[in-house]
Order: C-alpha cells, then structure tokens, then sequence
C-alpha cells in the first residue's frame, strides 16, 4: 500500500524532471490549447443549461413559508449545486481523456521509448487501436463513476455518512483516472481490457495516487487545465515502468 502511493507520489516528480530533459513540450502545449477551447464550450453549455436545471429547482421548492421548510431548501440547493459541479466537472475531464487520447497514446509510448530505449515503430493499425481503446476505457470508468457518485450521492443525505460521502467521491474519480494513465502502458503489454482491469485493481493505491495528483494539478486555473493531462501520461507510465521492474540502460539505470 505504501509503496504504491509513495510511488505514484513521486512520478510526477519525475515526470517534470523527464518532461525537461526530454524536450516533451510540444506534447503539452497542443493539448492545453485543445484543453482551453473544450473548457470554453462547456463552461457555455453548462451556464445554458444550469439556468433551466435552477428554475426546475424554483418550482419544485416553492409554496411553503415554514422556517424547517426554508432550511431543508437551504440545504438542498446547497447539495444540487454541488452535486451538479461535480458532474459537469467529471464529464469534463473525462472528455479530454477522451478526446485527448490519440496524443496521449503517443505520449506514454514515446516516454516508454525514451525511458527503455525499446522501439515501437509507427503503426496506424496499432495506432488507431490504441486510441479507440483508450476511449472506450474513459467512457466505461466515467459510466461507472457516474453511477457509483449517485449513489454515494444519496447516502450522502444520510447524517453521518454525508460527512465522508465527498471524500470517497474524489477517491473514485481519483481511482479512475489513475485507470486511464495506467492503461496505455498496459496496452503496450498487450494486455486484454480484463487483464488490465485486474492489474489496476491489484495496484489500486497506485492508481488512485496518480489520479489524484491528476486531480489536484486540474484545480490550478489554467496552468492545472493545460498539463495535467500530459503529465499524468507521463507519470502513470514511468510508474508502471518502475513497478514492472523494467530496466532503463538509456537514461536512468537501476543501481543493485
């Protein structure tokens, strides 16, 4: 457990040491422009779509002057606008995995290239392959994470638990996204979907590190929304590398 998180800790401390000497800047600055336009076009649909979400709200609460009646609208307008950030904000990151996949999956193969000194000769067969399982892979997790928020969601409402419902949310976004980073190296192993399911689980806290530190870089404005993607990739690869054992004569040796 610990080795795991102190693992996904430290690459991404790695992954912006590695991102400098090898010159991997052009990999992030396409997709932060890409990421911005994507931020712009949603902020827009969800301000669209939040003021009929609020007025649906008007209407259902309305009609009632008691003090426990405001309070409980209080509460419950508290939690719908929470609950709504954290949809919008989940399909958005879930759509720039997705969207992003095609430069992501070119990322983690040339790190492993550069790490290793292996060589993974261009295929678009292999390519476009990697691609569409990088979207499926986002679009399952983000069903999944939908569904399980929901329902975490409602346990929130009960006293006590409501406290530690937020928590275990970030967790299993976190969990998640931690997937996706991870995948494209497994891929690369050509692991099935299955097998590679059952290796994220077995290294869960590993996933759910490099996820958050995914999550934490995203809350930076601007600077969060155009790297963390990229160093993300980066880190999950390096990550997996270390933990396989994979040795790296070209750049950073293991010492026995």
């Amino acid at each position: 457990m610990f080795n795991q998180i102190s693992l996904g800790f430290k690459s991404y401390f790695r992954a912006h040491r590695f991102i400098w000497k090898q010159k991997l800047w052009p990999y992030l600055l396409i997709p932060g422009i890409i990421n911005i336009l994507l931020l712009g076009l949603l902020v827009y649909a969800a301000l669209n779509m939040d003021s009929g979400l609020q007025s649906y709200m008007d209407s259902f609460l309305e009609g009632n002057d008691s003090w426990w009646f405001t309070m409980s609208e209080y509460i419950i307008r508290i939690l719908f606008n929470l609950f709504v950030f954290i949809v919008y904000f989940i399909i958005y990151k879930n759509l720039v995995l997705i969207i992003m996949s095609p430069i992501l999956a070119l990322l983690s193969e040339k790190v492993d290239s550069l790490y290793t000194g292996r060589d993974f000769p261009f295929s678009w067969k292999v390519f476009i392959s990697d691609v569409w399982r990088g979207v499926k892979i986002a679009i399952r997790n983000l069903s999944i994470e939908l569904v399980l928020i929901l329902i975490i969601a409602l346990f929130g409402l009960i006293p006590l638990i409501g406290i530690i419902a937020p928590i275990m949310i970030i967790l299993i976004e976190c969990y998640f996204y931690g997937y996706s980073m991870i995948d494209y190296s497994n891929e690369r192993k050509k692991m099935t979907m299955r097998a590679s399911n059952q290796y994220v689980r077995e290294n869960k806290y590993l996933s759910t590190t490099i996820g958050l530190m995914f999550y934490l870089m995203f809350l930076i404005p601007f600077i969060g929304w155009v790297f963390a993607p990229c160093y993300g990739i980066v880190a999950g690869t390096l990550a997996v590398l270390e933990r396989d054992e994979v040795s790296a004569p070209y750049l950073e040796p293991k010492s026995n």
